[in-house]
């Protein structure tokens, strides 16, 4: 059956990209080329360079064979900042040191960021070849992690053959990645096809498929937007496809969704949206450790879409939480439950108390006498602080000196 699907996936080629030559310019949502960019790192401070350079730091500090894994998870987090920053320069040099199957991951999604900014060519072909290599030698579902990823750019860049043959040998888990590209950027005729392969992916069974399924919805839902008729359309295919997946995934869905409405400034939308997912996260039972960051990033989002007054109440709320069940949360947890709250009262302007939060992210993040959670915590915090844009003062950087610097047996 799902080889049925994957012909249905790959059937129309993608709209406005013409030939499959190198030459291509990749294009965008509406099909329209973009001038490619030169590979250059955008100009960053420098203490979110100093951060950027320390969470990779702890991140290799992290000894091989016996933490290979969260060695390789915590890096590839750090090129995604890096990518989230527009430095591809740093994100290539970091992700040479991986060592594990994350690396073609990361080279994977290189390639895809540098499509996105209208690359096509040998650099973004060169990305590609050395993830296709990484897989190669990886397993089972990593392997196929990063062939969907590289399957994702040739459908971002129309070149239908090379997807094929990927998407051939991909177990059908991944498949709904690159039928949610092909359909955020493929021809608007061919809309019912899409959406249609998307209900027939979801039926086929699986919480992996059902995710990667409704993220693609999203992607639609963000390109019809103004298309009232089809964006309800697909609001109504990611609701039938919400009982499939966890409620935090959900929530996820919701808070993108209103994202979208806002970058259209529909801000009575947002609002719709963001009360939609409080309803949601408010009717569940949370664990200390998930509810309190989930509480702190719906008020970021509530005060994004101009509801400020309960925002802030509600981030005061998520602080004054952890800090009255700080003992009820395991240590190496603590700081990944202060991280949202830090990154939400930054978001609402309020840099003083964001700032005071890290600290403490940062003072919880070294509890553990073990070197591991350690390490994992402050490249973790070091990274939301560059992505947040918070530079530390002088007593922060101290202490965030003396972590890495002790980072050593026992791990």
């Amino acid at each position: 059956m799902w080889f049925l699907l994957v012909g249905v996936c790959l059937s129309a080629v993608t709209a406005g990209c013409g030939p499959q030559g190198e030459d291509n310019a990749a294009t965008d949502k509406a099909g329209k080329p973009r001038a490619a960019s030169p590979l250059e790192d955008k100009p960053l401070s420098d203490y979110r360079i100093k951060l950027l350079e320390t969470a990779f730091g702890a991140a290799c500090a992290l000894p091989v064979p016996a933490h290979r894994k969260d060695r390789g998870k915590a890096q590839e987090r750090v090129v995604a900042a890096c990518i989230k920053l527009e430095q591809p320069k740093r994100a290539i040099e970091y992700t040479d040191k991986i060592l594990n199957w994350r690396q073609g991951a990361c080279y994977a999604d290189l390639a895809f960021f540098r499509a996105q900014q209208g690359c096509r060519g040998r650099e973004v072909q060169d990305y590609l070849d050395k993830a296709v290599k990484v897989s190669s030698v990886s397993r089972d579902w990593s392997r196929d992690r990063i062939k969907a990823k590289v399957a994702r750019v040739h459908a971002l860049l129309g070149q239908d053959r090379k997807v094929a043959e990927l998407a051939s040998s991909l177990d059908k888990s991944e498949l709904g990645k690159t039928a949610g590209m092909r359909a955020s950027i493929g021809d608007d005729g061919a809309f019912n096809k899409h959406v249609s392969t998307l209900d027939a992916l979801a039926k086929s069974g699986g919480l992996d498929i059902a995710a990667n399924v409704g993220t693609s919805l999203v992607e639609l839902y963000d390109r019809y937007y103004e298309d009232k008729r089809r964006r309800l359309l697909i609001a109504e295919h990611i609701e039938k496809n919400s009982d499939k997946v966890p409620v935090f995934m959900r929530l996820e869905q919701l808070l993108k969704m209103a994202d979208i409405a806002l970058g259209r400034e529909d801000r009575a939308e947002a609002l719709l949206l963001v009360n939609k997912a409080q309803q949601l996260y408010d009717g569940a039972e949370w664990p200390l450790r998930f509810g309190i960051p989930w509480k702190a990033r719906l008020a970021a989002a509530r005060f994004g879409v101009g509801d400020t007054e309960r925002a802030k109440k509600d981030i005061d709320s998520a602080h004054a939480q952890f800090n009255e069940h700080r003992d009820n949360i395991l240590n190496f947890d603590r700081a990944g439950v202060l991280r949202p709250i830090a990154e939400a009262y930054q978001s609402m302007g309020e840099s003083a108390e964001s700032l005071a939060v890290y600290k403490q992210a940062v003072k919880e993040g070294a509890v553990n006498p073990n070197a591991r959670p350690r390490a994992n915590d402050l490249s973790a915090t070091c990274c939301s602080m560059a992505l947040s844009g918070i530079e530390p003062d002088a007593e922060l950087w101290d202490g965030i000196t003396k972590i890495r610097e002790d980072l050593c047996e026992p791990w």
